[in-house]
Order: C-alpha cells, then sequence, then structure tokens
C-alpha cells in the first residue's frame, strides 16, 4: 500500500535568518519545496537545504532543482540555494540522483537592502580675503626762506648809516605717513550632509514561508 505525500511547513511566516526544525524523509522518493515571500520589498532572501544521515551532523546540499531556471530547451540546472520573489513563490525539489538521506532542515538567509540612498553633500566653503592697504604718506615740506636786508645809507651832515638787516628763516617741513592696512579674513565653511534612506513601497520587514512536500 503507498503511503500519501506528506505536507509540512518548517518555516512559518519567519522575517530573519531561520534554521528550521528536522523534517524526517526517511525512504522519500520525492522531496519538493515551495518557498513564498510576502511583502519583501526591502529585504532579500533565499531558502537553501541542509540534510544529515543520522540526524545529528548536517551538511549543505547542493543539488536543489530550481524550476525558474529550467525549461524544456536546457538541461538540468542544479543549485544551492532558491532566491525567493518579493511576493510571490518559487517552487524546487531535490535532484532525482539516487541518494538517501535521513532528514534535512530548511536555512533562510535574509539581508536587508536599502531602498533609496541619496545622500547630498553641500559644502559651501566661501573664503573671502580682502586686504586692504591704503598707505598714504603726504610729506610736505615747505621751507620758505626770505632774507630781506634792506639798506638805506643816508649822507648828511651828519652821516649816519643805518643798514637794517632782518633776515627770517622759517622752514616747516611736516611729513605725515598715515599707514591703515586693514586686513579681514572671513572664511565661512558650511558642510551639509543629509542622506535620506527611503525604501520605497511595502513594510519595513516582509516575512518568508517554506513547505516541503515529501512523497514516499
Amino acid at each position: 500500500m503507498r503511503i500519501p505525500p506528506v505536507l509540512v511547513t518548517p518555516v512559518n511566516a519567519v522575517e530573519a535568518d531561520y534554521t528550521s526544525p528536522a523534517v524526517n524523509i526517511e525512504n522519500a522518493r520525492k522531496v519538493t519545496l515551495i518557498a513564498a515571500g510576502s511583502s519583501l520589498y526591502n529585504r532579500t532572501a533565499e531558502v537553501s537545504t541542509e540534510v544529515s544521515l543520522d540526524g545529528t551532523t548536517f551538511v549543505d546540499f547542493n543539488m536543489l532543482v530550481n524550476n525558474l531556471e529550467n525549461s524544456n530547451s536546457q538541461t538540468t540546472t542544479l543549485t544551492e540555494s532558491l532566491t525567493v520573489p518579493v511576493n510571490d513563490s518559487i517552487l524546487g525539489c531535490f535532484a532525482d540522483l539516487g541518494w538517501a538521506f535521513k532528514d534535512m532542515r530548511i536555512v533562510v538567509d535574509i539581508s536587508e537592502v536599502s531602498g533609496s540612498l541619496s545622500p547630498s553633500v553641500s559644502p559651501s566653503a566661501s573664503v573671502s580675503p580682502s586686504e586692504s592697504v591704503s598707505p598714504s604718506k603726504s610729506p610736505s615740506v615747505s621751507p620758505s626762506e626770505s632774507l630781506s636786508p634792506s639798506k638805506s645809507p643816508s649822507v648828511s651832515p651828519s652821516a649816519s648809516l643805518s643798514p637794517s638787516l632782518s633776515p627770517s628763516l622759517s622752514p616747516s617741513s611736516s611729513l605725515s605717513p598715515s599707514v591703515s592696512p586693514s586686513e579681514s579674513l572671513s572664511p565661512s565653511v558650511s558642510p551639509s550632509l543629509s542622506p535620506s534612506a527611503s525604501p520605497s513601497g511595502g513594510s519595513p520587514s516582509g516575512t518568508i514561508s517554506c513547505s516541503v512536500l515529501v512523497e514516499y
């Protein structure tokens, strides 16, 4: 009497990396997986499998057949993992190569993806040195030398010689240098970094579920 296939769901709406409990696949002829993503707008997720001969030691199983990577024109493509769609499901199965295992388990690997990161860096550095040196040197030398001798001899019976000599020397030298350097350096640097990470659409997390159909 043939045993009907057994459907189990070892992964149910998980939101982070996860390793499922062991699923017994002893004497199984076929093992089929279906993985479903829900609202994985800002995340990527992969589902892989591990198998064990004794139920204790598990190793990666790299012979999954991906339903999306095969068609009638292709040979069978074997893969290590299945990439879970954002809001859809994907099918995979164990390759029919005569392998026999006691247990298997599902491994979920979830990675965050930033939807849109728009850093705007606007450093505005304005250095405006204004150096104004205005030396005004105005020497003014105004020597005015006036020599005014007045000699007025008069001969009379009483000879009187009255020379009057009145020299006046008035040099006026005025040197007034004025130097007024005014140096103003006013640098203004205002960098602004405003990264805005805005994933568009969907919830910030999303979930993954995976079921296994074991046929004996």
